[in-house]
């Protein structure tokens, strides 16, 4: 097997054992990705808890060839029907709360397509 691929965490919360917001950051996510892939993981897919330009930054770099680490892959800020999505500390806060299909439309078409919204 060349390699494991991780289609599903949340990168960048876990450090010394402990899953936590004031834990999220490049350094902490740049560790975890040498210590997958020292794992033999060579691709990790971060769904729906990336906050911030850290996660898309590292993948750039990623791209670039100037980082190493599992390959990062980003979903970006998932977003969920009004009360739901994860009620574990520290991700309950990460998802936008979606009640018209018109929003979910355009948190699929990116920060773009909200700011033109923004502006009518």
């Amino acid at each position: 097997m060349p390699l494991l691929v991780d289609i599903h965490g949340h990168i960048g919360f876990l450090k010394d054992g402990v899953f936590a917001a004031e834990h999220y950051g490049s350094e902490n996510i740049l560790d975890q990705l040498r210590i997958l892939e020292s794992f033999g993981v060579g691709a990790f897919m971060s769904l729906g808890t990336d906050l911030g330009p850290d996660a898309w930054k590292i993948r750039e770099e990623q791209r670039a060839g100037r980082l190493g680490g599992a390959r990062l892959l980003v979903a970006g800020r998932g977003f969920v029907a009004p009360g739901g999505g994860p009620t574990v500390s520290p991700l309950e806060h990460v998802p936008n709360e979606v009640d018209r299909p018109e929003i979910a439309r355009l948190l699929v078409r990116g920060p773009k397509a909200l700011r033109s919204r923004r502006r009518r």
